[in-house]
C-alpha cells in the first residue's frame, strides 16, 4: 500500500471514530505536508469541520462582490471533484449537518458573524484555513546549523502545522507559538506538533534538551509538551525538558509547571529541578545546574511574536553570528527579527570578524553571503614567512594598533588588532594584544561578548598579563549579564591578588 492510500484510509478511520495509535496519528498528520494532493485533500476536510463550527462561513460574501467569490467556490469545489472517491463517501455523511449549518447561515443577520471571521476578503474554505492556521499556528523563528522541518532544510518564518517533525542535528532552532510562546532546541533533539488548538497547544519531546519561555497565558489557554514521561504543562513560565528516551530532566527557572502522569499530578515551582519517569516516581535532579539553560533561556526570551523581518546569512560552517551582545549561532543561519539597527558580526577561530552595522526594515529580508570573504581571508596564514620577518610585521602591527586607538581611530585599532592576531597568532605580540584588544572591546566599542572571548583566549595560556586579563573577564561578565559567573570569579580573582587594587575594590562589592 502507497502512503497516499493509506494516509487516505487512517484519515477514514479517524472520521468514522475509529481509534489510532500515536505513530498512525503523527502519519496522518505529517503525511499532507510532504503530499500536495493529500494536502489538498485533508484541507477540504478541515473546511467542511469548519463549515460546521462556523456557519458563517457558508454566508459571508466578499462585500458583495459575487463575480469575485464565486471563482474562490470553483477552486474548492474542483477539489471536491478529484478527491479520492472513498473520502467524497465519507464526506458525504455529512450533508445533513451542513445544511443544516447552511439554513442557519442564511438567516444569520451579519452581525452576528464571530469576530474571528469578520473582515475577511472572502470567507471562502482555502482562505479560512490560512487564516485560522496563521491565527492559532507556530513559526520557525531560528535555525542555526543544520536544522530541518519534515526531513527538509528548516527556514526562518515557515509556518508549522499538526504534524510537523522539527529537528536540530546541529546548532539551534527555536519556534513561535502564538501567544507569547518561544521553544529552543539544542542540537541533537527532535520534536514534534502534536496540536495547535488555542486552548491546549502541545509538542512531543522525542530526545533532546528544550527550553520554553512563555508569557502570561489567556483564560483557558495552556502550553507543553508530551515526553516520556507523562505531560509537562505551564502557563507563564521559563523550563526545560532534557530527555534520551525514558527519563527526563526537568528544570524550572520561573513560574510553575506541572508533571501529568495519568495518575498523578506534580507541580515544581521555581528554582526546582526533578527527574521525572514513566509509572515510577520522580527524583530531585543532583545536577542542577542553570549553566545547561543559560544559552536556550537567553535566545528564548530575544524572539517575540511582534518578529516580521528576516535574517539570512551564508558564511563557512563553523563561523558564529552574533547580534550585538546575542550569539545567534552557526552559519547557515536564518532568523526572524523585529525592525531596527544591529550590529551584526561573523566570527570563525583563526579569522579576523566581519563586523557590519544592519539597518532593517519592517517586513524585509535582509540576505548576506560571507562564505567567499571568510575564504579569502584565509589567504594569508597560507605563506611561510621567515621568523625574522614575521616577529618584524607583528610588532609593527602591535604598535600601529596601539598608535590608532591613542588617536581615537578605534574601529582601525580593532582591525589592526584582529590582522595581528589572524597573520601572526603564534607571536608574542599577539599575546600581548589579546589583552588589549579585549580592553578596547571592553571600554570603546561597548562589544562585551568580544571582549570575553579575547581576555578568556588570553588566560587560557596565562602570562605575565593575567592579573588584567581576569579583572577584564570580571567586568565583562557583569556586562553580559552573567553575575553568577562574574561573583565567582570575582571571589577567585580576589583570592590570587589579595594586594591589588582590583581586589580591594572587588571585596566592597562581594557579599
Amino acid at each position: 500500500m502507497t502512503d497516499c492510500a493509506n494516509w487516505a484510509l487512517l484519515s477514514d478511520k479517524a472520521a468514522a471514530g475509529e481509534p489510532l495509535s500515536p505513530e498512525e496519528r503523527l502519519f496522518v498528520r505529517s503525511h499532507p505536508s510532504a503530499c500536495r494532493e493529500c494536502a489538498a485533500e485533508a484541507q477540504l476536510w478541515e473546511a467542511l469541520g469548519g463549515a460546521l463550527e462556523d456557519p458563517a462561513m457558508l454566508a459571508t460574501r466578499p462585500g458583495g462582490d459575487v463575480a469575485g467569490w464565486q471563482p474562490e467556490w470553483r477552486g474548492w469545489k474542483e477539489r471536491w471533484r478529484t478527491a479520492r472517491p472513498s473520502t467524497r463517501r465519507a464526506t458525504m455523511g455529512l450533508g445533513a449537518a451542513l445544511a443544516a449549518a447552511a439554513m442557519a447561515a442564511v438567516i444569520m443577520p451579519p452581525h452576528a458573524t464571530p469576530p474571528e471571521t469578520s473582515g475577511l476578503a472572502a470567507v471562502v474554505p482555502s482562505r479560512v484555513v490560512v487564516a485560522e492556521t496563521q491565527r492559532r499556528g507556530a513559526r520557525l523563528a531560528l535555525a542555526a546549523g543544520k536544522v530541518t522541518v519534515n526531513a527538509q532544510p528548516g527556514v526562518a518564518g515557515q509556518w508549522l502545522t499538526a504534524g510537523s517533525v522539527v529537528s536540530a542535528e546541529t546548532g539551534q532552532a527555536c519556534v513561535l507559538v502564538p501567544p507569547g510562546v518561544t521553544a529552543c532546541l539544542e542540537a541533537g533533539t527532535t520534536l514534534s506538533v502534536e496540536t495547535l488548538d488555542a486552548g491546549r497547544r502541545r509538542f512531543r519531546l522525542h530526545q533532546g534538551h528544550v527550553v520554553a519561555h512563555l508569557n502570561r497565558q489567556p483564560p483557558g489557554s495552556s502550553f507543553g509538551f508530551e515526553t516520556a514521561a507523562g505531560s509537562v504543562v505551564a502557563k507563564g513560565t521559563v523550563f526545560s525538558l532534557k530527555s534520551d528516551g525514558a527519563a527526563v530532566t526537568l528544570r524550572v527557572h520561573e513560574g510553575v509547571v506541572l508533571n501529568d502522569q495519568g495518575t498523578r499530578a506534580t507541580p515544581y515551582a521555581a528554582p526546582s529541578s526533578a527527574v521525572l519517569l514513566q509509572g515510577g516516581e520522580p527524583s530531585a535532579s543532583a545536577n542542577h545546574d542553570e549553566r545547561a539553560d543559560s544559552r536556550l533561556v537567553e535566545l528564548a526570551k530575544y524572539f517575540t511574536d511582534a518578529a516580521e523581518s528576516t535574517l539570512v546569512v551564508t558564511a563557512a560552517l563553523d563561523s558564529q553570528i552574533s547580534l550585538g551582545e546575542l550569539r545567534l549561532g552557526a552559519a547557515p543561519l536564518s532568523a526572524l527579527m523585529l525592525p531596527g539597527q544591529y550590529r551584526m558580526e561573523v566570527a570563525r577561530a583563526g579569522f579576523a570578524s566581519i563586523v557590519e552595522q544592519l539597518t532593517v526594515e519592517p517586513g524585509a529580508k535582509v540576505a548576506r553571503n560571507y562564505e567567499a570573504t571568510l575564504q579569502l581571508l584565509d589567504a594569508p596564514s597560507r605563506r611561510t614567512p621567515t621568523p625574522r620577518a614575521s616577529a618584524s610585521v607583528a610588532a609593527e602591527l602591535l604598535q600601529r594598533a596601539r598608535a590608532l586607538r591613542a588617536d581615537g581611530r578605534y574601529r582601525e585599532a580593532h582591525t589592526a588588532y584582529q590582522r595581528l592576531l589572524h597573520e601572526h597568532g603564534a607571536s608574542a605580540e599577539a599575546r600581548v594584544a589579546l589583552v588589549s584588544l579585549g580592553d578596547l572591546q571592553m571600554s570603546q566599542l561597548g562589544d562585551a561578548g568580544g571582549a570575553l572571548r579575547s581576555f578568556e583566549a588570553y588566560l587560557r595560556r596565562g602570562g605575565a598579563l593575567s592579573q588584567e586579563a581576569s579583572y577584564g573577564r570580571i567586568r565583562a561578565l557583569r556586562r553580559l549579564g552573567r553575575l553568577s559567573e562574574a561573583r565567582t570569579a570575582a571571589s577567585a580573582f580576589v583570592s590570587a591578588y589579595p594586594n591589588s587594587v582590583q581586589a580591594a575594590t572587588l571585596r566592597k562589592e562581594l557579599p
